[in-house]
C-alpha cells in the first residue's frame, strides 16, 4: 500500500496560515482525515460594516458543525456540547440552541472487495494506481445505509484539491470529468460481476 505524505509547509501556505496546529499526538493528515472536529462556520454580532462604530450587541449567534468519528453518538455529543457551553457562559447570558440535523459517523473500509474493484477502475480511468485516503465529510445517508441495511457504501470522488468544493468559485476540471467517466464505466462493469465470481 502506498503511504500518503503531506508537505506541511506548502499546505500551510495554501491555507494562508503562518503555521499548522491541532490536536497533540496526531499528524496533520490524521487531524484532517480521521479526528473529531468542532468548526465555527459563522459568527454574527454587532456592527459588521466597514469602518469603526462602537456597538455593544445584545445578541450574538454562531453556526457550529462537528465531524464525528467511530463510536461517537451524535445525540450525546450534541448534548455534551450544549452542556459545556451553558456551564462556561456567564449566568446573565441567555443561550438558545437550534439543531439542524445529526448524522451517524461511519468509516468506509478499504479492504472489502467493492473498494478494491474501485481501485482497479480508478487505475483504468486515470491510468494511475490510486492512493486510498480518508476524507471527513457529512453525508447522512451513508450512516443510514450502514445502520439500516448493514452494508457499506462506496464513495469515489474525482475532484482536485483546488476545486474549492462548497466554496465561492467552485470548479470541476474537465479532464477529471472525462477520467471519472471512464472510471465509472469500468467500476459499474466490475460491480455487475461482483456476485458472479
Amino acid at each position: 500500500m502506498v503511504q500518503a505524505s503531506l508537505d506541511e509547509k506548502r499546505y500551510a501556505q495554501e491555507l494562508k496560515l503562518p503555521a499548522l496546529s491541532g490536536e497533540a499526538g496526531f499528524s496533520t493528515l490524521e487531524r484532517v482525515w480521521a479526528r473529531p472536529t468542532l468548526d465555527v462556520n459563522g459568527l454574527t454580532s454587532g456592527y459588521q460594516g466597514h469602518g469603526a462604530k462602537t456597538v455593544l450587541p445584545s445578541k450574538a449567534s454562531a453556526k457550529v458543525s462537528m465531524r464525528l468519528v467511530s463510536n461517537q453518538n451524535p445525540q450525546k455529543i450534541r448534548e455534551l456540547f450544549e452542556k459545556t457551553v451553558r456551564e462556561r457562559a456567564p449566568k446573565n447570558v441567555k443561550i438558545e440552541f437550534a439543531n439542524y440535523g445529526c448524522a451517524e459517523p461511519v468509516i468506509v473500509p478499504i479492504d472489502n472487495r467493492a473498494t478494491q474493484l474501485a481501485g482497479e477502475a480508478l487505475q483504468i480511468g486515470f491510468n494511475q494506481k490510486p492512493t486510498f485516503t480518508r476524507c471527513g465529510g457529512t453525508i447522512p445517508v451513508v450512516g443510514t445505509i450502514k445502520n439500516v441495511l448493514g452494508i457499506d457504501t462506496l464513495l469515489v470522488g474525482f475532484g482536485l484539491p483546488d476545486d474549492r468544493v462548497h466554496a465561492p468559485n467552485e470548479k470541476f476540471d474537465l479532464a477529471a470529468l472525462h477520467h471519472g467517466t471512464r472510471t465509472a464505466a469500468a467500476l459499474y462493469e466490475r460491480l455487475a460481476n461482483l456476485n458472479r465470481s
